[in-house]
């Protein structure tokens, strides 16, 4: 995956809309500057000139069928076989990717709704957004990194997203790693980054 960043910075509004950047937009842009980051994120923040952007296409509209996004009915088989489990939050083993693996850093995940269930991962006194997430092979405790997930679930609890998300059906789970950090030195754990149905 390349997330290609306007001068080096996050999209604003306005180039989002003038080039009318959604999922599945395709655009041509020119490299401005290196990135530094390494394996599994090494394409990752490639700082692009924001002059150069022209939109090509979209090339998908629906997040399921024929023509969606490339997804996968594993986590395991998601990030080639390089999962490895780690230490275990409220009963369930977090599961992360080492730093360093050569496969991509954002994936999808075809999941049957019956298979995903959140729950408050209080950490610190603090709660925390959290899911389950069971696939034919385990059992899967991920952070939520979703910022709309986690603004409709402070705004009305796990009732609230309940009643947003398809009560069954297939759902396209968008998953990430998080960067190695000092605490986790050498280990990008998986989070679960949106959902689509």
């Amino acid at each position: 995956m390349v997330r290609p960043l306007p001068n080096g910075e996050n999209w604003t509004k306005a180039l989002i809309d003038k080039f009318s950047i959604a999922a599945g937009t395709i655009i041509e842009c020119e490299a401005k500057g290196r990135h530094v980051s390494s394996y599994p994120h090494k394409t990752e923040d490639t700082p692009i000139d924001a002059s150069s952007v022209k939109y090509l296409k979209h090339k998908f509209t629906e997040w399921s069928g024929a023509n969606a996004p490339t997804s996968r009915a594993r986590v395991s088989t998601a990030f080639l076989n390089n999962v490895v489990f780690g230490s275990e939050f409220s009963g369930f083993k977090k599961a992360y990717v080492p730093e360093g693996t050569k496969c991509s850093s954002l994936v999808g995940l075809r999941l049957d709704r019956i298979n995903l269930a959140f729950y408050d991962g209080k950490y610190d006194g603090k709660s925390k957004l959290r899911a389950r997430v069971t696939d034919a092979e385990a059992q899967y405790d991920f952070s939520v990194g979703c910022t709309e997930l986690q603004a409709e679930w402070r705004r009305g609890g796990f009732d609230r997203l309940t009643k947003i998300l398809p009560k069954k059906g297939i759902l396209h789970c968008r998953l990430g790693l998080v960067r190695a950090f000092a605490q986790q030195a050498d280990k990008c754990y998986i989070q679960l980054n949106g959902i689509r149905f």
